[in-house]
Order: C-alpha cells, then structure tokens, then sequence
C-alpha cells in the first residue's frame, strides 16, 4: 500500500515537472513572438496616403524601436489579398467601404485601427473653369468604379447640377438614382486614372484624390471638394488577428499623436487633406 501511495506521488510531481516545463516553452515562445513584432510589414500603393505614412508616421514609430518594412502593390486588391495571407501587417490605402465589400466577396476579416487623412474627390475643369459656366449638355467625366462614382454622383448633388433619389444611401448612388438632370449633363464613367488626361475634351472631371494627387494635378484648382461621408473616410488596415497587437496599437497611436498633429499643421496649409475629427 505504501509502495502504491509513493509511486502515485511520484507521477503526480513528474506529471506538475512536465506542465510547468510546457508552461516555460509556451511562454518562451510568446516571448520570441513579442519580440518579433518590433518589425512589420506594410503593403504600400502609389498615392499620396503612403507616402504620408512613409513621411509622418513610420518616423514616429521608428523612434519607439519599429522596424517597418514595404512591400509595393499596384493594385490594392492584391495588397488586400496579401493582408488576409499575412505576407503584409498593415495597409493605409483605403476607406471603409472598400474594406467592407471585400470582406464580403472574399469571406476576410479585415479591419480598421483608425481613420486617417484623406484627400477629397473634386470637381475639376475641363474645357470650362467655373461651374456658373454649366450649360445644356455638358459633358463630365466621373470614375466608373462603384465607390467613387457613388461619390461622384454626391459630389455632382451637392454642386446642385444633379438630385438623386431621396430613399437611396448616397455611398451606394448609382446613374439609375439620379431623380433630377436638370443641365441633361452627359455623365460618362470612366477609368479615374484617364480622367485627367481626358480634361481637354471634358467640360469637368470629378477626380478622386489619389488620381489628383497621381496624375499631378494642382489640387487648389478643385471647382468644388466633397463633404466626405464617413464610409469613405481613409483608414489603417490589418487583419482582424493583429489587430489587439501591441504594435498595431502603437500606429493608431502614431497618427493620434502631438508629433502627426504637428506635420499635419505644416504641410495642410492649403487645405489639401481632410483630417477626421478623431485626429484633430
């Protein structure tokens, strides 16, 4: 009977010896793991929200021990992709709406850490530099891809030369919505990056803000700026897994921060950014 309690104890110690060495690995690894993400990666697009990033806001990182590492895409789809693989951490190239339908066609789970800087969609001339110079028929280039004509569209109701339909949500405005053309404009959607190209043969172009800001258009010469709704409003991206990660934390942080404030001040003098109110 004493032999039979002695060797119940005995694998009983060698049973806690095991857990408490599996514990130590465990949190060795954790550790290991931690220490990795002083280094990530971010998938980075042509445009000016990149380079913001690149200019104001990996510098503030650095200084807090990140080493930030680019991979360049063409294509933010391709980008998107790479986040949902893991091959990229973090991405600053597009507003919610766009993140949202792709987690819908795609079945990801991405998500946003913060809204960001976003430049406005514009009015810009064509063969005519004022809107008070609108006439019958006028022709007026606007993006063909959904989220930007949807805000095209808004753009052209706020300017008072179209009136969509009141029951539709404006970030889904389609041509079929639109209740009132009182100017009969011929509106032809187009790929944005021909829009400024097309200028001469256009009377207006509405033109997102990364195609201005591409196509090296002077954003001052803007005949109007869109009241940007909240769904189009630029945001941080990652993966739905890193986003309560210490790293992840620390870019919302970097873009909420005294130092972001300050270049923002500096280099938005004429108005060329819209800042959302949680960074002002």
């Amino acid at each position: 009977m004493k032999k039979s309690k002695l060797l119940i104890v005995s694998l009983f110690v060698l049973f806690t010896l095991f857990l408490a060495a599996c514990g130590d690995n465990e949190a060795s690894s954790e550790g290991e793991e931690q220490e990795e993400q002083t280094t990530f990666t971010v998938g980075t697009s042509p445009g000016p929200y990149s380079e913001l990033f690149l200019e104001a806001v990996k510098p503030i990182l650095e200084e807090k021990g990140y080493t930030i590492e680019t991979v360049d895409f063409s294509e933010l789809l391709q980008a998107d992709i790479a986040l949902t693989e893991g091959s990229v951490d973090l991405n600053v190239d597009q507003h919610t709406a766009y993140m949202e339908n792709y987690n819908e066609e795609k079945g990801a789970a991405l998500t946003d850490l913060t809204p960001i800087p976003t430049v406005p969609t514009g009015i810009f001339p064509g063969k005519k530099d004022s809107l008070d110079d609108i006439e019958e028929g006028d022709v007026v280039g606007i993006p063909n891809d959904p989220s930007n004509a949807a805000r095209a569209y808004a753009l052209l109701q706020k300017a008072e030369l179209i009136k969509i339909k009141e029951d539709v949500e404006l970030i889904k405005a389609t041509a079929n919505d639109i209740e009132e053309n009182p100017y009969n404009l011929d509106i032809s959607e187009m790929d944005s990056a021909q829009i400024p190209r097309a200028l001469d043969d256009l009377d207006y172009g509405v033109i997102p803000g990364s195609i201005v800001y591409s196509s090296g258009l002077d954003a001052s010469t803007s005949l109007l700026s869109e009241d940007i709704l909240k769904e189009l409003e630029l945001v941080a991206v990652v993966d739905e897994t890193n986003e309560d990660s210490q790293w992840a934390k620390d870019v919302k942080a970097a873009y909420e921060s005294d130092e972001f404030k300050a270049y923002m001040d500096e280099n938005n003098q004429d108005n060329y950014w819209f800042i959302p109110e949680e960074l002002q």
